[in-house]
């Protein structure tokens, strides 16, 4: 059952493609803005009520001259090299996603800082799954796969995840961006680390399709120009958040941020078998699932080679595990 990565992302893609296709509006015009320098200086005020026509240009590598941003822009782009530095969004950035949809409509590519992440492409998320921080969310996954067709398996730092398919089951964001990657293998390594992955969860990656975002929620990428990026001596940040510092540190990441509060709809999930049974050991336990929980544990036996936990024994009941 062990593929390939080439096999692998071939199985992953027609997972995926299973998922609805989406039409997206067009983005409206930008705004213009006035052109500053370091012998002439942008003005303090903003320029125009939305987005500039060249993204963050006052940042860019090597620009003698810049297209003065926004206000709107400047907050944008605070807001980003903040997330990426402390992984936190800062309040009220929210506020934001409207305004920066329809810029990455209107001219986001893989040649501009943040790109609108392109429809029909899979995208992955390494969580922890906590049966004692979220024991619904848990047993709906649980009981959302067949465990009988696995579809393959990945290793990753000598763990193994096993590909199944998922029916009818959405992730509902905690808050108002989620990580998510575009490469399986950042969103592993991700999955190894996970804090929900040791005692009390299972390490598992999210699979789905970027199309599957519903309406005005949508999925952002930071491409090799946004850490690029430079501090400019000679142009002011027109918020309060100070001037943009440069997240060059930070260019080995790979980020399709969720932005959005929207249910998104996950077609495959990829589980460490092992984490997953100790976790819903413990759950099942005091849960009284007795029965579910040998029924995996029959069915892991026939998965993988790695020692698993043992069966649930109660006083004065033979365990039906030999």
């Amino acid at each position: 059952m062990k593929l390939t990565k080439e096999k692998l992302y071939e199985l992953i893609e027609e997972v995926i493609s299973m998922g609805g296709s989406r039409k997206r509006k067009k983005g409206s015009a930008s705004s213009p803005t006035d052109m500053g320098s370091k012998e002439k200086p942008c003005p303090p005020g903003s320029f125009g009520p939305g987005i500039g026509n060249k993204m963050f240009d006052p940042q860019i590598p090597g620009a003698t001259e810049w297209e003065c941003s926004t206000e709107v822009e400047d907050k944008m782009l605070l807001v980003l090299q903040r997330f990426i530095t402390y992984n936190k969004w800062t309040d009220g950035a929210e506020n934001l996603a409207p305004q920066m949809l329809r810029y990455l409509l209107n001219q986001g590519d893989e040649n501009t800082p943040i790109r609108r992440y392109p429809d029909g492409k899979p995208v992955y998320r390494g969580a922890g799954l906590s049966f004692k921080e979220r024991p619904e969310q848990a047993m709906k996954i649980i009981n959302s796969i067949n465990w009988n067709e696995p579809e393959g398996k990945y290793s990753e730092k000598g763990m193994d995840f096993i590909l199944f398919k998922l029916n009818d089951y959405s992730l509902k964001p905690h808050r108002a961006y989620t990580s998510f990657s575009p490469k399986l293998e950042a969103a592993a390594e991700f999955a190894v680390k996970a804090p929900a992955g040791g005692k009390g969860g299972a390490r598992v990656i999210y699979v789905t399709n970027s199309s599957e975002a519903p309406d005005g929620n949508y999925f952002l990428e930071f491409n090799d120009l946004f850490y690029k990026m430079v501090t400019n001596p000679h142009y002011k940040n027109k918020t309060k958040l100070g001037d943009f510092q440069t997240v060059a540190w930070a260019n080995k990441e790979t980020e399709a941020l969720y932005l959005g509060n929207g249910a998104l709809p996950i077609q495959a999930i990829m589980i460490n078998i092992v984490t997953l049974l100790k976790a819903f050991r413990h759950y099942a336990v005091k849960n009284k699932l007795d029965d579910q929980y040998h029924s995996l544990l029959e069915i892991a036996a026939k998965l993988t080679e790695k020692r698993l936990p043992r069966p649930i024994r109660r006083t004065g009941k033979k365990s039906p595990i030999k």
